[in-house]
């Protein structure tokens, strides 16, 4: 399911959802690369959207 996630995105899960025990630098540094990517592809968070729901259900 992940690999079919990542491929649907064009991202690896990764850069939306965090990987556990990420440092505030490497956490910035993310979410500066999800903005970029976000800013390039304004649709893609339609899709980003539901997934981060999910899993923060």
């Amino acid at each position: 399911m992940t690999t079919f996630i990542e491929l649907a995105l064009g991202t690896p899960l990764e850069l939306w959802l965090g990987e556990p025990g990420e440092g505030e630098e490497e956490r910035a540094a993310r979410l500066d690369a999800a903005r970029d990517i976000l800013a390039e592809n304004p649709d893609l968070a339609d899709g980003i959207r539901p997934l981060r729901e999910a899993v923060a259900a």
